[in-house]
């Protein structure tokens, strides 16, 4: 985006932005607004319908606009090649969060290095749990579970899912 900033003629200061980087703090939208709003722009924001940090965000950094680049993800092979990378396991957390459920898209996470899904949570039923418990062993996956904490409706318990009477196997991750 500071590129395209700068194709459009701006002049982008660059010590804020290099200061969050040696500071290892995130870059984002808002720090390229405060780089770009200076007197030395005043003539080509106004060209560009930007007089302030809302305006300067609608008019170039929002989807569609000139200076706009949307967020690149990584996929899931790359993402488990990271945690692999370091010294990681890979665990498919919420799997049932997907609407088609998880087993249409479970064969394609096993051939891109998944180690085990969380077959054991709070919002699982036990027919979920035992189609993923199955599905695990047949494929030689560890089996987690988790309860994590996402607010005080619905997630606040941790351990708070039932086995069903299964076992989880959290191979490495044992210890």
């Amino acid at each position: 985006m500071a590129l395209r900033l700068r194709d459009l003629g701006l002049t982008v200061d660059e010590s804020e932005l290099r200061a969050r980087r040696e500071q290892g703090l995130p870059l984002g939208r808002p720090h390229l607004a405060s780089a770009v709003l200076s007197d030395a722009n005043a003539a080509r924001l106004g060209e560009l319908g930007a007089h302030d940090r809302d305006s300067l965000f609608a008019a170039l950094l929002v989807p569609g606009a000139p200076a706009y680049v949307p967020r690149t993800r990584p996929t899931t092979a790359d993402a488990i090649a990271a945690i692999h990378a370091a010294g990681g396991v890979a665990v498919w957390a919420h799997p049932y969060w997907d609407e088609d459920g998880p087993l249409p898209i479970l064969d394609r996470f096993v051939a891109e290095g998944i180690d085990g899904v969380e077959c054991f949570y709070t919002t699982h039923t036990e027919e979920q749990v035992r189609t993923l418990h199955a599905a695990c062993r047949k494929r030689d996956l560890l089996i987690t579970g988790s309860a994590d904490f996402h607010g005080t409706e619905r997630f606040d318990r941790f351990r708070a899912f039932s086995l069903h009477g299964l076992q989880p196997d959290l191979g490495p991750i044992a210890a």
